[in-house]
């Protein structure tokens, strides 16, 4: 389920969005490590890239596909911990811009996003403090921006920012089913400093 490159420029949406229709859901703020996850039921494809920050520590996300119901928040930081992301938004760079990165085509089934903001600091990648998000409908679609901070030195939120869109295909599903689901996830207290992935990333 690795992410692939597409060259869908970033000064646009990617094609089949649509027009924008209005914000499903204004920002909300979760302090809760910097874990999310959305969970969406339809044909779809996701899609993700950063779309800036002003940070002085390297940021990155690390994002997860999985084809089942949410895990239980306990179980998401084996998952951060122990398995290889599907796609990784950032890296041991300053926060900027990309291109468009996107996942396979999903089906009809149930199909969980999950996202791991981290920054770089005293030598290892730490989860950030906290994020927050918003949900805004599009003709075919949706776009959620997530905007983290990354420590409690501040509430500025503009750390590291990205989005990630759903596009509906086919586009003639029943409104119930393309207005998909998702599920604002909040991760469990606990006592980690540094999350041992790779360096490389």
């Amino acid at each position: 389920m690795a992410a692939t490159i597409e060259s869908h420029s970033t000064l646009f949406l990617p094609p089949g969005l649509g027009q924008e229709t209005g914000v499903l859901k204004d920002w909300a703020t979760v302090d809760s490590w910097g874990f999310a996850h959305h969970v969406y039921d339809g044909s779809h494809r996701c899609m993700a890239r950063v779309t800036g920050g002003d940070a002085a520590l390297w940021q990155r996300v690390l994002i997860y596909r999985r084809n089942e119901q949410p895990r239980p928040s306990r179980e998401w930081l084996t998952l951060a911990l122990s398995e290889v992301p599907d796609m990784t938004l950032g890296g041991r760079i300053r926060p900027t811009p990309t291109d468009w990165m996107s996942f396979s085509l999903s089906d009809s089934s149930h199909w969980t996003y999950y996202f791991f903001g981290m920054h770089h600091k005293n030598g290892g990648w730490n989860f950030d403090d906290a994020y927050k998000w918003e949900k805004i409908g599009h003709e075919n679609g949706v776009r959620l921006p997530l905007h983290y901070n990354d420590t409690q030195e501040d509430a500025d939120f503009d750390d590291f920012m990205i989005e990630h869109v759903i596009v509906w295909e086919p586009k003639h599903e029943p409104e119930s089913i393309r207005l998909g689901k998702d599920y604002l996830g909040q991760g469990d207290a606990v006592e980690i400093t540094a999350c041992p992935l790779s360096e490389d990333t």
